[in-house]
């Protein structure tokens, strides 16, 4: 769901469903059953129960039971129960933020639901829907599941759910920019949540509106609104809404330039989020401080809050990557049970069949002629069978073989593609002289996002240039070598068509190109990396730096070079790169380089190289020739990453002037 600005929105997702054993079963009860009934329809049921508990708690345990409890009964036609399953597994997919399947399960509940006419369901289905069209960014689809539940919720005396389907379609007309219609439908949904004295709902509600309030700059009244709200949950003692609300208005007074009240709100916001326990509201708390710090022009302080809140956005994205692979494991699991199950049936159904034989067999004293022909029969018609069983499952087998090939060799036609768009050893030997450079590239996988380009050309004032450029783009693998191809492309144009020279000025153009190109919905594609020049007709060295510090070893003193704190695309910061002037003579060695070296675990007890142990063997090794210095930093990685799988692509560029 996207945002006209970065304000915590209170969404209603009532992403929970009756669970009709829960009355008669506590949880412990449920488990048990799992362990001793010997009825399919029983265990499958108790699954579908355990499925619509966990939907809330433990979705990815929910996903588990529901995809096991719904493949049953679909194959025994069990539909009213099927339709449950679906709706569950929906909420569930929801719930981990995988809206494309919670679309699909929820599609599919609404259809069965339909069929047996049960509107009361279908409406709850098509709010649920409505709700995960909305997140997927779906407006159109979001609003039509809406409007149908709103007809059918106007015409009962439901007016809890009837409070949920206007705020709902307050947030959709508040995505969509219409801002009055949402204004409209957020106060609909207040004055139903008064008339039921729903407190908490109407704490929501406040919220809402101030939120409305804040996108048509009308501060004054979204103050009033979260004020309430925060009132409220302060009195409910819900401390996640505290803080939600504490962050609005700090948001709302920052807005209104009113920064001594933004901070002491921030402060306020930073100290519930670590009562809450919540790593996204720390995230978002942190980076509001940040922001209020500039502001201030303390830009120490202002460091320190994106520093801190960039190490919490870190820490969850790595739970969300776990969180992913756990959801690929789910879906191996449910398909390996599927196989499990058909394997059975195939089991059970040559049980029957030997029985039958047996059968057989004990008549066929009495009619020997005609049971031996009808047998012989029975075995070449189940010989024909297995046969084609056979031919089908190995046709399969060859479908998915020929698939794995097409996509590898589609990503080795890739790697072609990117080598040859890096500069070859010929190419470099041009620019930099044979025993004057080194370059260490070790891609993780078949392609990369890490990439060395460079290039020569002649300025307007007839001087030759070499620019060599050594970056890290976002992603590896498949991700990265597109973004490393696009960026390439977009170095050279910089260069070679519109005639920009400055490495400064150069970062700056790409980085608008790269965000002109790909920047959309806020997403922070690019690189981090440097662009060294070297003026061939003067002697002067200068460079441009994102994120990586270039270094310097003149007369066996290593210098690290300033860089700026930015991405060359979207990110925080977007202010102009620096062109960075380098004092170097003749014999002087300059190092660039990405952080898959330094981040490379090993060693005796499995920690990161780091960038300090990497300057020491510069050090170490700045007495050796360019190309022996190269070996010994190729050996210093094999022998620290031993048997440990290598974690990311790893570049070292180095040059001797």
């Amino acid at each position: 769901m996207s945002a006209n600005l970065k304000m915590r929105y209170i969404v209603l997702i009532f992403f929970t469903v009756h669970v009709y054993s829960q009355s008669a079963f506590k949880e412990d009860s449920l488990k048990h059953i799992l362990k001793t009934t010997s009825s399919p329809f029983q265990l499958n049921s108790t699954k579908l129960a355990l499925a619509e508990i966990y939907v809330s708690d433990d979705a990815q345990q929910a996903i588990i039971y529901g995809n096991e409890a719904s493949l049953w009964f679909k194959q025994n036609h069990y539909e009213k129960t099927l339709a449950r399953c679906y709706k569950a597994l929906g909420i569930s997919y929801h719930n981990v933020s995988n809206y494309e399947l919670a679309i699909y399960n929820l599609m599919l509940a609404l259809h069965l639901f339909e069929n047996e006419k049960n509107s009361l369901q279908s409406n709850e289905v098509k709010m649920k829907l409505s709700v995960s069209y909305l997140f997927a960014n779906k407006l159109s689809a979001a609003l039509n599941y809406a409007m149908d539940a709103k007809s059918f919720y106007e015409k009962s005396d439901n007016f809890s759910q009837l409070a949920k389907v206007y705020n709902n379609l307050g947030l959709i007309f508040q995505d969509a920019g219409n801002l009055d219609s949402a204004l409209l439908f957020h106060q609909k949904a207040m004055m139903l949540r008064q008339k039921m004295k729903d407190t908490m709902g109407m704490a929501k509600s406040y919220i809402n509106i101030a939120n409305v309030y804040f996108v048509q700059n009308k501060f004054t009244e979204a103050l009033h609104n979260y004020q309430i709200a925060l009132d409220i949950a302060t009195n409910k003692k819900d401390k996640l809404q505290v803080f939600n609300t504490l962050f609005n208005i700090s948001k709302c007074y920052l807005q209104s330039k009113d920064i001594d009240s933004a901070l002491m709100y921030a402060q306020k916001a930073i100290a519930c989020s670590k009562e809450c326990d919540d790593l996204t509201s720390a995230k978002d708390a942190y980076f509001l401080m940040a922001e209020i710090s500039e502001n201030y022009h303390q830009y120490k302080e202002a460091y320190y809050y994106y520093h801190c809140g960039d190490s919490i956005e870190s820490l969850i994205f790595n739970l969300e990557s776990n969180k992913n692979i756990l959801e690929l494991e789910t879906k191996y699991q449910t398909e390996k049970k599927e196989k499990e199950l058909v394997v059975k049936s195939l089991e059970v159904k040559n049980q029957d069949l030997q029985l039958k034989k047996r059968q057989l067999i004990i008549y066929g004293f009495i009619l020997v002629i005609i049971i031996i022909t009808g047998l012989g029969l029975f075995i070449y018609k189940q010989y024909q069978l297995k046969k084609t069983a056979h031919q089908l499952i190995e046709l399969q087998k060859n479908l998915v073989e020929i698939k794995n090939r097409e996509i590898t060799d589609s990503i080795l036609y890739a790697k072609n593609i990117q080598n040859a768009l890096l500069p070859n050893s010929n190419q470099l030997t041009d620019i930099f002289r044979k025993d004057n450079y080194f370059v260490n590239y070790l891609p993780k996988d078949i392609v990369s996002g890490d990439f060395y380009w460079a290039c020569e050309t002649t300025n307007a004032f007839g001087q030759k240039l070499i620019y060599l450029a050594v970056c890290d783009s976002t992603g590896h693998g498949v991700p990265g070598a597109f973004m490393s191809i696009l960026s390439m492309g977009f170095l050279n144009e910089a260069i070679k068509e519109k005639k920009i020279y400055e490495p400064g000025d150069i970062f700056n153009e790409v980085r608008k190109s790269l965000i002109s190109k790909i920047g959309v919905n806020g997403r922070q594609d690019g690189f981090d990396g440097i662009l060294l020049c070297i003026n061939k007709s003067t002697g002067n060295l200068s460079y441009a730096a994102s994120n990586i510090k270039p270094i310097l070893m003149a007369n066996d003193v290593l210098d690290i070079l300033p860089c700026d704190k930015m991405p060359v695309g979207e990110g925080i910061r977007t202010d102009s790169f620096k062109t960075f002037a380098i004092s170097a003579q003749a014999g002087n060695r300059i190092y660039l380089f990405t952080d898959g070296y330094c981040d490379q675990f090993g060693g005796p007890k499995g920690k990161k190289f780091m960038q300090k142990q990497l300057q020491q063997l510069l050090l170490t090794s700045s007495e050796c020739t360019v190309q022996k210095q190269s070996e010994e930093i190729k050996k210093a990685l094999k022998d620290w990453q031993g048997n440990v799988e290598q974690v990311d692509d790893i570049l070292v560029f180095g040059i001797q002037l």
